[in-house]
């Protein structure tokens, strides 16, 4: 084996144990997405009236729930980010419900402040605003 060392036998003997190891990880990543997938497709079909296969589509366009962000773009939801005055929740019942509940009729914050924790006080109820 001449111009191998130990070292370098060592290194890429982890570097193919790693990928290895980061193969099997991304397979139960798949498989846990696919079991909440499954949960959360059936979940669409119930509250939203989706057909079962529009229901699986629509679940897998939210799956994985990971929000992108581009800082070079201004914050906006869902396209890029999330600024604190987007009513995000609206999006989602939207979704949820197959358009059949498009607000909350709450609104986003509009009463940002300048320092930790930037919104102000929880929006109150209706039934128990006095």
């Amino acid at each position: 084996m001449k111009g191998f060392s130990a070292k370098a036998l060592a290194a890429e003997a982890q570097a193919e144990q790693c990928l290895t190891c980061n193969a099997k990880m991304a397979w139960l990543d798949v498989a846990k997405q696919y079991r909440f997938l499954a949960g959360f497709a059936h979940a669409l079909e119930h509250t939203g009236g989706y057909a079962p296969v529009e229901a699986k589509r629509v679940a897998g366009t939210l799956l994985p729930d990971v929000m992108s962000y581009d800082p070079t773009r201004p914050a906006s939801f869902p396209d890029n980010g999330r600024s604190l005055t987007d009513d995000a929740f609206d999006s989602f019942i939207r979704v949820l419900t197959n358009g059949r509940v498009t607000e909350d009729k709450v609104g986003p914050h509009g009463d940002l402040l300048l320092e930790f924790p930037y919104v102000g006080p929880p929006h109150q109820c209706r039934v128990t605003k006095g």
